[in-house]
């Protein structure tokens, strides 16, 4: 008897040592191993297993969640969508695919960095690019400050590209100055 597996050859009334029985996977089943056992010595050999090949609902992830209605089981070839949190970037494919049993690779959603007007102003800095107010970055991404107008670079200040890291960043700083020429 092997779990969700059926017989495919001939039944027989008694075996003799070196008899096989063949046997197929029911349907989401993957066979491992041989397709037969054998009678030896009055006892059968190690069949084949079924692996089901179904996955059980997609995981949690940080910072986002599965989009729509999860199902209690979902059949190879099946497959699922993430979203990210508001304030979350994603990194990796949003939709992930029933595989062999198991998902294939998870997104990721990191916190987005997030360049306000109050900060900006607080340190004297404005973006060196947009005019926007606001600007979202993706964790990884750079971001370029500049001085505003009546300021200069502070000495002891960060530099003025800056890398977002997991909605971190290191503001740069300027003074009350202007540039000598």
């Amino acid at each position: 008897e092997i779990p969700n597996a059926y017989i495919t050859s001939a039944p027989q009334e008694r075996y003799l040592p070196g008899d096989r029985v063949q046997y197929e996977c029911e349907s989401n089943f993957q066979m491992m191993g041989g397709n037969y056992a054998t009678c030896t010595n009055g006892k059968w050999s190690q069949g084949p297993i079924c692996r089901d090949m179904k996955c059980e609902p997609p995981p949690e992830i940080a910072g986002g969640k599965v989009h729509g209605v999860k199902k209690s089981q979902y059949l190879p070839g099946e497959s699922a969508r993430y979203q990210c949190w508001q304030g979350f970037q994603m990194t990796g494919a949003s939709t992930v695919v029933c595989r062999n049993g198991t998902w294939t690779e998870l997104p990721k959603c990191k916190v987005a960095c997030t360049a306000s007007e109050e900060d900006m102003a607080r340190n004297n800095i404005e973006l060196k690019w947009l005019s926007r107010k606001k600007l979202y970055s993706k964790s990884g991404d750079f971001i370029e400050f500049r001085c505003r107008r009546g300021y200069v670079v502070d000495a002891e200040s960060s530099p003025f590209r800056v890398q977002c890291m997991e909605g971190t960043l290191e503001y740069p700083r300027c003074k009350p100055g202007s540039k000598s020429s």
